[in-house]
């Protein structure tokens, strides 16, 4: 049952959303949501980093629209922002043939979340990508995981839950979390996912599946080497820009990739001789995994 809650100066309407202590409040302001935490601890950073943009700190492309009355925007437990249209994820049938203008609004919210705050996202997948129909444009939303950059902190096994979800986006063991080249990858794999429009991948419920359950009958070098196998599978221009990070960007890079490197990266999507998703060999399935031993 829900609880009362208190986001004044808003009224709630109905709640869209509610889990794991979040809920995503519609208010009689037909165009705003409001996202609420029953902890104020899960909310904080995200409100100080909201907060730093409302204050003079460096703009980013493709955020979230706050409202214009500093009134409105914030509270002890919530934060306000425009009601789009879905994430990538709900409507992705909609947004699929999308996936290259995807790519370049997201690149244009890392390099300024990169070079302008040196900070990493860390959570760049389809439900946290926003689809604004009236501009034909997405956003990059939930900013509750932002770190600054370690070139030290290696992925590690001390937390199943954390090491699997990064590795069902592309972490590699060996490599920081907390890195360019993770919001890097993630992008990849959103992508990945977004443009298999008729099955999902193996290695992703099996990564899901791993993340609770350590004794799953399955090596963990088989899941990350059928994960690596049926990425190969994904459209070319997918492949592509997965393989222009890995030569571009160094997992342990202490600083953000130069303005160079993004130009780069967002030329992968814009070269004529591109392809359309359905052209581009990858275009329904992932590959065939190998078999685990």
């Amino acid at each position: 049952m829900s609880i009362d809650i208190d986001i004044h100066p808003w009224t709630e309407w109905r709640r869209i959303y509610e889990r794991d202590g979040i809920s995503i409040i519609q208010v009689y302001a037909r165009n705003w949501v409001v996202k609420y935490a029953h902890s104020r601890a899960a909310i904080t950073k995200e409100i100080t980093f909201l907060r730093g943009i409302t204050e003079g700190d460096a703009a980013i492309r493709n955020m979230i629209e706050l409202p214009a009355d500093p009134t409105h925007r914030f509270g002890e437990n919530w934060y306000a922002m425009r009601k789009y249209t879905n994430s990538a994820h709900a409507c992705c049938d909609e947004v699929r043939g999308q996936w290259k203008t995807i790519a370049i609004d997201v690149l244009n919210f890392l390099e300024d979340l990169h070079r302008g705050h040196r900070l990493a996202h860390l959570d760049i997948t389809l439900r946290n990508i926003l689809y604004d129909r009236e501009t034909g444009h997405f956003v990059v939303s939930d900013y509750e995981l932002l770190e600054e950059v370690s070139t030290e902190a290696a992925i590690t096994e001390d937390n199943d839950d954390h090491l699997w979800y990064y590795i069902g986006t592309g972490a590699e063991l060996s490599q920081p979390i907390e890195s360019w080249r993770m919001d890097l990858t993630m992008l990849g794999y959103a992508l990945a996912e977004l443009t298999w429009c008729d099955a999902r991948p193996s290695f992703a419920p099996l990564c899901q599946t791993r993340r609770c359950d350590s004794n799953m009958g399955i090596c963990d070098y088989d899941i990350i080497a059928r994960r690596n196998a049926e990425m190969k599978g994904c459209p070319q221009g997918v492949r592509a820009y997965l393989d222009r990070v890995a030569e571009l960007v160094d997992w342990r890079a202490a600083e953000p990739p130069s303005p160079a490197t993004y130009d780069e990266l967002r030329a992968v999507f814009t070269q004529r001789n591109q392809t359309t998703v359905s052209d581009e060999g990858g275009s329904g399935s992932p590959p065939a995994s190998p078999s685990s031993s």
